[in-house]
Protein backbone atom coordinates (compact mmCIF):
# COMPACT_ATOMS: atom_id res chain seq x y z
CA UNK A 1 0.00 0.00 0.00
CA UNK A 2 1.20 3.51 -0.84
CA UNK A 3 1.38 5.53 2.43
CA UNK A 4 0.88 8.79 0.52
CA UNK A 5 -2.41 7.51 -0.89
CA UNK A 6 -4.09 5.10 1.55
CA UNK A 7 -7.08 4.53 -0.78
CA UNK A 8 -4.91 3.39 -3.70
CA UNK A 9 -5.48 -0.21 -4.69
CA UNK A 10 -2.48 -2.38 -5.60
CA UNK A 11 -2.56 -4.08 -8.99
CA UNK A 12 -3.57 -7.75 -8.73
CA UNK A 13 -0.63 -10.13 -9.25
CA UNK A 14 -2.44 -11.90 -12.12
CA UNK A 15 -2.79 -8.61 -14.02
CA UNK A 16 0.87 -7.70 -13.49
CA UNK A 17 1.95 -11.15 -14.71
CA UNK A 18 -0.30 -10.86 -17.76
CA UNK A 19 1.15 -7.46 -18.68
CA UNK A 20 4.74 -8.64 -18.20
CA UNK A 21 4.13 -11.77 -20.30
CA UNK A 22 2.53 -9.71 -23.07
CA UNK A 23 5.51 -7.35 -23.12
CA UNK A 24 7.91 -10.31 -23.28
CA UNK A 25 5.96 -11.90 -26.14
CA UNK A 26 6.02 -8.81 -28.34
CA UNK A 27 8.48 -9.24 -31.18
CA UNK A 28 8.56 -5.50 -31.62
CA UNK A 29 7.54 -3.19 -28.77
CA UNK A 30 4.41 -1.17 -29.41
CA UNK A 31 4.80 2.61 -29.23
CA UNK A 32 3.80 4.28 -26.00
CA UNK A 33 2.43 7.32 -27.78
CA UNK A 34 0.65 7.77 -31.03
CA UNK A 35 1.80 10.20 -33.70
CA UNK A 36 -0.97 12.73 -34.27
CA UNK A 37 -1.06 15.81 -36.46
CA UNK A 38 2.09 16.96 -38.23
CA UNK A 39 4.87 14.34 -38.34
CA UNK A 40 7.93 15.32 -36.33
CA UNK A 41 11.46 13.99 -36.60
CA UNK A 42 10.75 11.85 -39.65
CA UNK A 43 7.92 9.92 -37.99
CA UNK A 44 5.06 8.82 -40.21
CA UNK A 45 1.56 10.07 -39.52
CA UNK A 46 -0.88 7.18 -39.25
CA UNK A 47 -4.54 7.85 -40.00
CA UNK A 48 -7.14 5.11 -40.47
CA UNK A 49 -4.58 2.33 -40.85
CA UNK A 50 -2.64 4.03 -43.64
CA UNK A 51 0.52 6.05 -43.02
CA UNK A 52 1.48 9.27 -44.82
CA UNK A 53 3.22 7.27 -47.56
CA UNK A 54 0.08 5.21 -48.24
CA UNK A 55 1.40 1.99 -46.64
CA UNK A 56 -0.67 -0.08 -44.23
CA UNK A 57 0.27 0.55 -40.60
CA UNK A 58 0.08 -3.13 -39.61
CA UNK A 59 -2.40 -5.69 -38.36
CA UNK A 60 -3.41 -3.56 -35.36
CA UNK A 61 -4.50 -0.71 -37.62
CA UNK A 62 -6.56 -3.07 -39.76
CA UNK A 63 -8.43 -4.23 -36.64
CA UNK A 64 -9.02 -0.61 -35.60
CA UNK A 65 -10.18 0.36 -39.07
CA UNK A 66 -12.53 -2.63 -39.27
CA UNK A 67 -14.02 -1.92 -35.83
CA UNK A 68 -14.52 1.79 -36.56
CA UNK A 69 -16.25 0.92 -39.85
CA UNK A 70 -18.55 -1.57 -38.06
CA UNK A 71 -19.35 0.96 -35.31
CA UNK A 72 -20.15 3.67 -37.88
CA UNK A 73 -22.50 1.33 -39.68
CA UNK A 74 -24.23 0.36 -36.42
CA UNK A 75 -24.60 4.04 -35.47
CA UNK A 76 -26.28 4.84 -38.77
CA UNK A 77 -28.62 1.86 -38.45
CA UNK A 78 -29.63 3.10 -34.97
CA UNK A 79 -30.06 6.68 -36.17
CA UNK A 80 -27.00 8.21 -34.45
CA UNK A 81 -24.41 10.55 -35.94
CA UNK A 82 -20.95 8.87 -35.79
CA UNK A 83 -17.69 10.85 -35.92
CA UNK A 84 -14.30 9.13 -36.06
CA UNK A 85 -10.96 10.52 -34.91
CA UNK A 86 -12.63 12.94 -32.47
CA UNK A 87 -10.43 15.73 -31.10
CA UNK A 88 -10.97 15.78 -27.33
CA UNK A 89 -8.20 18.20 -26.41
CA UNK A 90 -5.22 16.17 -25.23
CA UNK A 91 -6.39 12.99 -26.97
CA UNK A 92 -7.96 11.81 -30.20
CA UNK A 93 -10.75 9.30 -29.68
CA UNK A 94 -11.39 6.52 -32.19
CA UNK A 95 -15.13 7.16 -32.50
CA UNK A 96 -18.02 8.96 -30.81
CA UNK A 97 -21.77 8.91 -31.43
CA UNK A 98 -23.99 11.98 -31.20
CA UNK A 99 -27.79 12.00 -31.29
CA UNK A 100 -27.72 13.91 -34.58
CA UNK A 101 -25.48 16.16 -36.66
CA UNK A 102 -26.82 19.35 -35.02
CA UNK A 103 -25.72 18.15 -31.56
CA UNK A 104 -22.23 17.54 -32.95
CA UNK A 105 -22.05 20.90 -34.70
CA UNK A 106 -23.34 22.71 -31.57
CA UNK A 107 -20.49 21.23 -29.52
CA UNK A 108 -22.71 19.14 -27.24
CA UNK A 109 -21.31 16.07 -25.50
CA UNK A 110 -21.52 12.78 -27.40
CA UNK A 111 -23.78 9.98 -26.20
CA UNK A 112 -21.04 7.33 -26.44
CA UNK A 113 -17.28 7.11 -26.97
CA UNK A 114 -15.54 4.05 -28.43
CA UNK A 115 -11.89 3.06 -28.26
CA UNK A 116 -10.53 0.08 -30.17
CA UNK A 117 -7.93 -1.50 -27.93
CA UNK A 118 -4.49 -2.31 -29.23
CA UNK A 119 -2.79 -0.67 -26.24
CA UNK A 120 -5.06 -1.13 -23.18
CA UNK A 121 -3.43 1.53 -20.99
CA UNK A 122 -3.58 4.15 -23.73
CA UNK A 123 -7.20 3.29 -24.57
CA UNK A 124 -8.20 3.56 -20.91
CA UNK A 125 -6.40 6.89 -20.58
CA UNK A 126 -8.40 8.18 -23.55
CA UNK A 127 -11.68 6.86 -22.14
CA UNK A 128 -10.92 8.40 -18.74
CA UNK A 129 -10.22 11.72 -20.45
CA UNK A 130 -13.54 11.45 -22.32
CA UNK A 131 -15.35 10.75 -19.03
CA UNK A 132 -13.63 13.70 -17.33
CA UNK A 133 -14.56 15.99 -20.22
CA UNK A 134 -18.13 14.71 -20.76
CA UNK A 135 -19.38 13.30 -17.45
CA UNK A 136 -22.47 11.42 -18.66
CA UNK A 137 -20.96 9.82 -21.76
CA UNK A 138 -21.12 6.03 -22.17
CA UNK A 139 -17.70 4.40 -22.60
CA UNK A 140 -16.93 1.34 -24.72
CA UNK A 141 -13.69 -0.55 -25.38
CA UNK A 142 -13.56 -2.87 -28.38
CA UNK A 143 -11.04 -5.71 -27.89
CA UNK A 144 -9.80 -8.44 -30.20
CA UNK A 145 -9.50 -11.18 -27.57
CA UNK A 146 -10.14 -12.07 -23.94
CA UNK A 147 -6.49 -11.38 -22.95
CA UNK A 148 -6.93 -7.68 -23.75
CA UNK A 149 -10.20 -7.73 -21.82
CA UNK A 150 -8.41 -9.07 -18.70
CA UNK A 151 -5.78 -6.33 -18.93
CA UNK A 152 -8.54 -3.73 -19.17
CA UNK A 153 -10.27 -5.14 -16.10
CA UNK A 154 -7.09 -4.83 -14.02
CA UNK A 155 -6.19 -1.24 -14.85
CA UNK A 156 -7.87 2.09 -14.07
CA UNK A 157 -10.03 0.71 -11.27
CA UNK A 158 -12.17 3.88 -11.27
CA UNK A 159 -13.39 2.99 -14.78
CA UNK A 160 -14.02 -0.69 -14.04
CA UNK A 161 -17.82 -0.28 -13.84
CA UNK A 162 -18.02 2.51 -16.42
CA UNK A 163 -16.39 0.89 -19.45
CA UNK A 164 -18.32 -1.76 -21.38
CA UNK A 165 -15.88 -4.18 -23.03
CA UNK A 166 -17.02 -5.69 -26.34
CA UNK A 167 -15.16 -8.36 -28.30
CA UNK A 168 -14.55 -7.46 -31.95
CA UNK A 169 -16.16 -10.79 -32.93
CA UNK A 170 -19.32 -9.83 -30.96
CA UNK A 171 -19.45 -6.44 -32.68
CA UNK A 172 -19.01 -8.06 -36.06
CA UNK A 173 -21.86 -10.51 -35.35
CA UNK A 174 -24.11 -7.69 -34.12
CA UNK A 175 -23.58 -5.62 -37.26
CA UNK A 176 -24.11 -8.68 -39.45
CA UNK A 177 -27.46 -9.27 -37.72
CA UNK A 178 -28.36 -5.57 -38.01
CA UNK A 179 -27.64 -5.69 -41.76
CA UNK A 180 -30.00 -8.63 -42.10
CA UNK A 181 -32.78 -6.68 -40.39
CA UNK A 182 -31.69 -3.11 -41.19
CA UNK A 183 -35.01 -1.77 -42.45
CA UNK A 184 -36.96 -3.09 -39.49
CA UNK A 185 -34.34 -1.81 -37.02
CA UNK A 186 -34.44 1.66 -38.61
CA UNK A 187 -38.23 1.69 -38.48
CA UNK A 188 -38.32 0.76 -34.77
CA UNK A 189 -35.57 3.21 -33.85
CA UNK A 190 -37.32 6.06 -35.64
CA UNK A 191 -40.70 5.60 -33.92
CA UNK A 192 -40.23 8.63 -31.68
CA UNK A 193 -38.60 10.75 -34.40
CA UNK A 194 -41.50 11.08 -36.82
Amino acid sequence: MDPSNPRAMPMPVEDAELIINELRNQSMPKPVIEVLGTPKGGAKEVVGGVDSTGAKAGAEALGISEAVTLLKEAAQLFGYYPVSNVDAGEYRLDLAWWGNEDEYRDGLAPLAVFEVVDNPEQALARLKHARDKWRGVRLYAIVKDENAERVLRGSFHELRRRVRVILLSELSGLVRDLRNHGELVREFVMLDKD
